[in-house]
């Protein structure tokens, strides 16, 4: 009922090279977006992904960082993971294993490689990760200084062993809702359990 146009906001990553862009889109009240939601609904009915290399989040992904031996050095979210999965299952799979990738981690289009440097050249690895589908490209970054951040976490590598801190982006403010606005209690108690938890 009453359906209006979708509206598109910028929102500039100022902490990437060239300030690029990432367009958010609201749906909501678009013509199709109860049938997209619908359909979302039935593709995740009857195409139970198996999700085997997605990261649910970074707790997550240090429990699955630390069982790795240490080698020294919306409807179109839902059809994007599938092809991703398919991919993974029929070729990423394979190039991960020829490779000597140790081990390949993957939330939603962020991708973390652990390998040895010694035995594997990761941009032999960037080439065909790339001509793997003419639809994706994948850009690379290399840890420095035996640091890389990935989701919301700082992965270190310190004396053979690793270590996690949290990652804050240099635009970061960290700032919430105060107190005496006219927001909900319930999202001002959001972002503090957000902040609580993510110390944790």
């Amino acid at each position: 009922m009453n359906p209006i146009a979708s509206n598109i906001q910028g929102l500039p990553k100022v902490h990437k090279t060239g300030c690029l862009i990432r367009p958010i889109i609201n749906w909501q009240g678009a013509p199709a977006y109860k049938l997209a939601k619908h359909l979302n609904k039935l593709i995740q009915m009857y195409i139970p992904l198996p999700d085997t290399f997605n990261v649910n989040n970074s707790t997550h992904l240090i429990d699955d960082l630390l069982t790795i031996p240490y080698m020294g050095a919306s409807s179109l979210a839902i059809l994007l993971e599938v092809f991703l999965q398919h991919l993974e299952h029929t070729k990423i799979i394979e190039l991960t294993m020829q490779n000597n990738i140790t081990g390949y981690f993957r939330y939603v289009d962020d991708v973390l490689m652990i390998y040895d440097e010694n035995i594997t050249d990761i941009h032999e690895v960037h080439t065909a990760f790339n001509e793997t589908s003419p639809m994706l490209k994948f850009t690379i970054e290399k840890e420095t200084g035996n640091s890389i951040n990935f989701l919301n976490i700082v992965i270190q590598n310190k004396d053979n062993k690793l270590q996690f801190d949290i990652y804050r982006k240099p635009t970061a403010t960290d700032v919430i809702i105060l107190q005496d606005s006219c927001h909900p209690p319930a999202h001002k108690h959001a972002a503090i359990r957000h902040l609580v938890n993510r110390m944790n």
